[in-house]
């Protein structure tokens, strides 16, 4: 990824996720459904090394949800873009992805397309 204003707004969500992750935690997961007039989603889901436990924290929902919102609101705003799902996925080592699924609303441009987007985080700061 470059680092366009995209990759700041990914890399803001990730870093968040990243902080504010519980003890012993391997992946974590952001879910934000974005429409014209809104957004929904599952929010953040955090999963413990061993895979069984899932920890939902006690997250500010317009911490996590803006900078998706910066990021992709507009998009739905127009004229082509109705929708926006958005998967975030974060490892404890700061590796992310990021899986957006755009659908349109003219049905004869094939209903939607999936943009894959990978990068890492740098180390936290110190002090």
């Amino acid at each position: 990824m470059n680092s366009s204003g995209g990759d700041d707004a990914l890399r803001a969500a990730a870093r968040l996720l990243v902080d504010n992750g519980p003890a012993g935690w391997r992946t974590a997961t952001l879910s934000v459904d974005l429409v014209a007039r809104g957004h929904g989603g599952e929010g953040v889901r955090y999963r413990t090394a061993d895979g069984n436990g899932v920890h939902v924290p006690a997250m500010s929902h317009t911490a996590i949800a803006v900078p998706m919102v910066e990021l992709f609101g507009r998009l739905v705003e127009g004229t082509r873009i109705r929708q926006v799902a958005v998967d975030l996925t974060v490892d404890s080592d700061g590796a992310f992805d990021a899986v957006a699924r755009f659908g349109l609303r003219q049905a004869g441009a094939g209903g939607s397309y999936t943009v894959v987007l990978r990068d890492d985080l740098p180390p936290p700061r110190s002090g």
